[in-house]
């Protein structure tokens, strides 16, 4: 069972669909557990034609039915004989906590992201009771385990990782390039910079647009697509307008269509000041498209800088323009970024080789559920 908050559209969710589609059905009977049954990616959920099994939560933690939740979500496991509950997040502590003294059920804890866990004091407190449940911890890059390791005091042996997927076959057919710059009325010989993001604070769209200025001296028909919609959406926008953007930046909001996008654009950027493992890149490497991106978080799990894209610091427009610059200037560059990135997406990232790792380590776990079952008797 994978235990996800709700079906929002994030990361987490965004890799949660990929590993249940991925896994193989012979081998798992798989379900998904939430406290939200709602948000965008419920309907792929459902598409899926696996159990969803409700526990509704109240909106506070500190709340009489907290206790009730957990006794709901142990029940559940006991009578549906959960071998392996696997919990998206680490600030899921509840159901993870009602896998305490469960001799049957194994726990494993995923994280994501590179963000401490919630520091408020009762949440602390069920995180530590919580982390030592677990069998295994999921992690999604080197830089995660390290600095959790650091954090948790858990042993190195308990952790293993498992990058985030992307469905290849969204981006094996893309249309043509000037089809799809007609449909969306791009023009065909400008340059077209696409950033797969949000604005919000940690994905530093201000340091995008201060680069794309300096972009605009040496590329003046350069124009720049950023989707996603977030908290600073009219600060980004009035930004613009100062600084002159507002004829060649656009900001698309929440798009369902990224591989066409990809389709269309030049060079894909990424300017944040923090970050997980991000799947906008990806994205980018999938399509066959030179990726840029600071240097954060996990990013260089996934970038091989100079090889299938280039990386520089955060916070730093100058050195973010010179970068995508590089990249458009040079053709030739750009298509041996494009081809290895596209490799390295496929061998590397794929939900096949994602669910490979996933197989390996929850054979593993169910063999030493069961030796320790047969050594209980």
């Amino acid at each position: 069972m994978h235990f996800t908050s709700t079906f929002s559209s994030g990361g987490v969710e965004t890799n949660l669909m990929i590993k249940m589609r991925a896994l193989d059905r012979s081998l798992f009977d798989s379900r998904i557990g939430c406290f939200f049954r709602r948000g965008p990616f419920l309907e792929q959920a459902e598409s899926l034609g696996m159990p969803i099994v409700e526990f509704p939560m109240a909106r506070r933690v500190l709340h009489p039915r907290t206790l009730k939740v957990l006794w709901d979500i142990r029940r559940y496991l006991i009578r549906e004989r959960i071998d392996i509950l696997n919990v998206c997040h680490f600030n899921n502590y509840l159901p993870a906590l009602a896998t305490w003294r469960l001799r049957n059920t194994a726990l494993i804890m995923t994280q994501q992201g590179l963000g401490a866990p919630d520091r408020a004091r009762a949440i602390a407190l069920a995180h530590r009771l919580a982390f030592p449940l677990a069998v295994r911890y999921e992690v999604n890059s080197l830089q995660l385990r390290d600095m959790l390791i650091r954090k948790l005091n858990v042993e190195p042996d308990r952790f293993f990782i498992n990058y985030n997927g992307v469905e290849m076959e969204r981006f094996e057919a893309l249309p043509p390039k000037d089809k799809v710059r007609e449909e969306l009325g791009l023009p065909q010989d400008a340059k077209v910079v696409l950033c797969v993001s949000r604005p919000v604070v940690e994905k530093a769209i201000d340091v995008l647009l201060r680069a794309f200025v300096v972009i605009r001296r040496r590329h003046p028909d350069a124009l720049l697509l950023v989707t996603g919609r977030g908290a600073l959406e009219g600060e980004m926008r009035a930004l613009m307008s100062e600084l002159g953007l507002d004829d060649s930046a656009q900001l698309l909001g929440r798009r369902n269509d990224i591989p066409r996008l990809l389709a269309a654009c030049d060079v894909g950027v990424l300017s944040s000041r923090s970050e997980g493992q991000p799947n906008a890149l990806l994205e980018y490497m999938a399509a066959g498209k030179p990726a840029v991106s600071t240097r954060v978080g996990a990013v260089c799990d996934v970038i091989d800088d100079g090889q299938t894209g280039l990386i520089v610091p955060p916070e730093d427009p100058e050195a973010l323009a010179d970068a995508v610059c590089t990249v458009l200037e040079d053709s030739e560059l750009a298509a041996r970024f494009g081809q290895a990135g596209r490799e390295r997406a496929r061998t590397e990232f794929s939900p096949q080789a994602l669910a490979k790792r996933m197989t390996d380590v929850y054979q593993a776990i169910v063999e030493e559920t069961r030796n320790r079952r047969g050594r209980g008797r």
